[in-house]
């Protein structure tokens, strides 16, 4: 098949995700479940506050309006709360990423035999009886990692195709022709709401 004709649909790709693949799935679906929507939160922003808190003991201390000591104390208060912070952080990211893998890995070992087909529209797949289709508007991104070729959308779960169940080389030119139509749908949509 030419891969260089953009109306030309590709698929279906039939396939069964090996344990390998299932668990580098969940395990980067688990990931993002856990740092969506709080990165800022949890990690930027006491980074900024602790900053904050450094500069105006610092400074306060500098010009004589609290004695050396003061500073210091504010300082060393400061550093425990941050690294203590940071460790329950990490501790509860670490917790709702194995608690959000091991949801997914259950998911993908129950679906046996998967069908990922890419059409001009968007994409599709058909699991365990079920089809999940996605436009390419609302695809937020594609990623080419490891052995595995995520399409996500901006909201739910990502459309799988393992690389080992394309031809030679064509693993490339499909990631390739899916952010291109990902691009344009995004441009149009960016078009039409101006």
């Amino acid at each position: 098949m030419s891969l260089g004709e953009p109306s030309e649909s590709l698929g279906p790709y039939v396939f069964t995700l090996a344990p390998s693949e299932a668990e580098a799935a969940a395990a980067r679906l688990g990931t993002r479940a856990a740092l969506r929507g709080a990165l800022f939160a949890r990690h930027v922003a006491p980074f900024l506050v602790f900053a904050f808190v450094v500069l105006i003991a610092f400074t306060l201390a500098h010009f004589g309006f609290i004695s050396a000591r003061a500073g210091k104390m504010t300082l060393l208060l400061a550093a425990i709360a941050f690294v203590a912070q940071r460790i329950i952080s990490h501790w509860l990211v670490l917790r709702a990423h194995a608690i959000g893998r091991r949801a997914v890995l259950i998911r993908f070992q129950g679906e046996g035999e998967l069908a990922a087909s890419i059409d001009e529209d968007g994409l599709a797949l058909a699991a365990g009886g079920r089809l999940a289709r996605m436009s390419y508007a609302d695809c937020a991104e594609v990623e080419d990692v490891g052995a595995l070729i995520y399409v996500w959308p901006r909201t739910g779960q990502p459309i799988l195709l393992p690389k080992r169940v394309l031809r030679e080389g064509e693993a490339a030119l499909v990631v390739d022709r899916l952010r291109e139509r990902v691009r344009r749908a995004k441009a149009a949509r960016t078009s039409g709401t101006s």
